[in-house]
């Protein structure tokens, strides 16, 4: 049994990191989206005011 986790171990752990990674990148973006479009709005307000 040991030998056959030891083999698949490292791929294994790289699908997990990279669908941990994904879900956590997601989850973050759907976080961040709407303060994101505020910052985009008032940067935008500050540029057109700036000109």
């Amino acid at each position: 049994m040991k030998s056959i986790i030891k083999d698949e171990s490292g791929i294994a752990y790289a699908i997990l990191m990279m669908f941990t990674a994904l879900c956590l990148s997601a989850l973050l973006f759907f976080i961040f989206q709407e303060p994101i479009e505020v910052l985009n709005g008032i940067l935008n307000d500050m540029i057109a005011d700036g000109d």
